[in-house]
């Protein structure tokens, strides 16, 4: 969970913080809230700042133990910002946004529903945003407490309560400091920002139903939070410099105990969307001129990572009988890194949804159907990492310059938006996985795409990996003939890897790659699915392997169904 990495990077800076910390309230900051027996309503609209580290919250935090009613409505309506002075340098974050938390309960429930709009930088060159929405058990600080904000969502939200997170807005940061010694300076600087929002809802109706991030081996909900959320980082040192910006959701609807019953209903649904995007640089510079001859000499080596990209997800999970069981998740993760030895890029594109019945289902109408689901159904994503070198004196010849890619890699890509009527109502990357009219056993629908290029000046690499699945059981075990799901679609255009060692290009492109399963109860004794389709050779300068789909054989079944199937080129050092 990327939001992980944002409370580790402010542990790492909070030692101290007691007698240092200040809280600032943000021009034009409201809040509205309510609560009632047995819930609390807390709320942040402040910077908190450390020596050392900035951060900016607009924070809903909604919670009950037990009875009880909780709603609080947290909105800076312009852009905040505030600067913070470093040795030789700057810090600044800067949020607005509306966020919103609800959440109700009964006895018994332990639920949290959090939205949170967040920038974070510290004087090591490392800075964070964030966008985000959580379902948990509960908010790991008390409100009242000064680091109020600096909390995270804990466990997985349970019991009889119906719940509500949303964040809506921007969050961006940005930093930079400069060192001097004699001719040489160096310059570090960092900037990302997210925009968009995140919405997460909830329900579960029963003392044994829970709500969160994941599924254990046993089908029982795992103890962590379902979220929602959108991260720009980045970091800025004079070993190398990173960005990464990444779209998640993890959700999953259960029981905490498959040994007790439980009561029909559990859900959850979310929603991660926007643009982000994440630099991270250091340029180091020697001048030197002669006062006597006039000859001066000025070299530069800039070394820049840069990430960005924009989406619309969308994630569903749905239980309703008793033992059943449901997760979805998605993700668009792409990260730049480099330093004074090569330059790395890698993306990471994920949709997953997985749904488990221990006993069949009992109604032929699939209104007690169970199921995940989870889409991308729109997205582009970009990373260039390198390190340029400059080069430019004057002597008795006059003025003379010569520049040089020392390393670099990029990769990109785009989810096709032209919808084929003869294969889907989708367009994008999703998955499914659905049972309904009285199936039983797990089925599962997995769709990943991987790129990489790295390169260190000499030697280069470059990569891409495509992989759809689906398993379930078959309809003729219980004599349907109607879907009961597995699903799987995809359509990526203009994928792209590159690296650039010492000046020669290396590259791979795909103009496009569609994958359609989606097998029902008409067909699933099929045990592939009707393909996936590459619409053009990949594309290699100067040349590289590839390996066309590949249907790994399954043995025929006659009560379970399973298909998978992989892609992938390479250009090897």
């Amino acid at each position: 969970m990327m939001r992980s990495m944002l409370a580790l990077a402010v542990l790492l800076v909070m030692v101290g913080w007691a007698s240092a910390a200040t809280v600032t309230q943000m021009p034009g900051g409201t809040h509205a809230w309510t609560q009632a027996d047995g819930a609390t309503a807390g709320w942040a609209h402040s910077f908190y700042e450390d020596t050392n580290f900035i951060q900016a919250d607009i924070l809903a935090v909604a919670s009950t133990d037990g009875e009880g009613e909780a709603w609080v409505k947290t909105t800076v309506p312009d852009l905040a910002s505030k600067d913070l002075a470093i040795t030789n340098g700057k810090l600044t974050v800067s949020a607005k946004g509306t966020v919103e938390a609800y959440v109700k309960g009964e006895t018994g429930s332990k639920a949290t529903a959090v939205g949170q709009i967040s920038s974070y930088a510290n004087d090591n060159l490392a800075g964070s945003a964030e966008i985000s929405s959580s379902l948990g058990e509960s908010w790991s600080k008390n409100f009242g407490d000064p680091d109020y904000q600096l909390g995270d969502p804990q466990g997985s939200a349970k019991g009889k309560f119906y719940a509500y997170a949303n964040a809506d807005g921007f969050a961006g940061y940005s930093a930079d400091e400069t060192l001097k010694v004699g001719d040489t300076t160096t310059t570090y600087t960092i900037k990302g920002g997210v925009e968009g929002r995140t919405t997460i809802e909830g329900e579960v109706r029963d003392s044994n139903r829970a709500i969160g991030g994941g599924l254990s081996p046993m089908l029982q909900v795992s103890e962590d939070p379902a979220y929602a959320s959108m991260v720009a980082l980045s970091t800025s040192t004079e070993a190398h410099v990173s960005s990464n910006v990444d779209n998640e959701i993890s959700i999953a609807a259960g029981q905490i105990n498959l040994c007790n019953g439980a009561t029909g209903s559990a859900a959850v649904s979310a929603t991660a969307s926007g643009k982000s995007s994440a630099t991270g640089g250091n340029m180091t510079s020697t001048y030197r001129c002669d006062p006597n001859t006039g000859y001066c000499d000025y070299s530069e080596y800039y070394t820049s990572a840069t990430t960005s990209k924009e989406d619309m997800m969308s994630a569903d999970a749905y239980v309703l009988n008793n033992r059943d069981a449901a997760e979805a998740s998605a993700e668009l993760d792409v990260l730049g890194d480099a330093d004074n030895t090569d330059s790395y890029t890698y993306s990471f594109i994920r949709t997953y949804g997985f749904a488990a019945r221990i006993n069949p289902g009992n109604k032929d109408d699939g209104s007690d159907r169970t199921y995940g689901r989870a889409f991308i159904t729109t997205g582009k994503w970009n990373a260039e990492a390198s390190q340029v070198y400059s080069h430019w004196w004057i002597d008795d010849d006059g003025y003379h310059s010569e520049s040089s890619t020392n390393h670099s890699a990029e990769l990109s890509g785009e989810l096709s938006q032209v919808k084929d009527p003869t294969v889907a109502n989708e367009y994008g990357i999703g998955a499914g996985a659905f049972l309904r009219n009285k199936k039983s056993s797990p089925a599962s629908a997995d769709i990943r795409l991987e790129q990489y290029a790295w390169s260190d000046g000499t030697t280069k690499s470059t990569w891409m990996f495509n992989y759809a699945s689906i398993s379930g059981p078959s309809a003729p075990i219980y004599g349907s003939s109607v879907w009961d799901g597995s699903g799987v679609y995809e359509a990526f255009k203009d994928l792209h890897v590159g690296a650039d060692p010492d000046g020669t290009v290396w590259s791979t492109d795909i103009p496009s790659v569609e994958a359609y399963f989606w097998i029902d109860g008409t067909n699933d004794k099929m045990m592939n699915g009707p393909g996936l389709k590459v619409a053009e050779v990949p594309t290699f300068n100067p040349s590289g392997e590839y390996t066309p789909p590949y249907w790994t054989p399954f043995p025929g079944s006659s009560t379970e169904r399973k298909a998978e199937v992989e892609l992938e080129t390479e250009q090897p050092y």
